[in-house]
């Protein structure tokens, strides 16, 4: 199943990043509050799983290529 990651982004109380699944749809990240810990999760949330499963995940940069992505 392919996962598409957004860019991190600012909100109320720190950086959160959203992730967006076929069948699923859009989830809400979690909320750090230190923008390196936001980076590093996202980092781990885009890895392969298997070591054969390439492309698992598309990593977007900004906001218009994640929606763009998820559309």
């Amino acid at each position: 199943m392919r996962v598409v990651v957004g860019p991190v982004l600012t909100r109320e109380g720190g950086y959160v990043f959203d992730t967006w699944k076929p069948g699923e749809g859009l989830r809400r990240g979690y909320i750090y509050r230190r923008i390196e810990d936001a980076y590093y999760a996202r980092n781990v949330e885009t890895r392969p799983r298997n070591r054969g499963h390439v492309g698992w995940a598309v990593a977007c940069s900004t906001v218009d290529e994640f929606v763009r992505s998820t559309t």
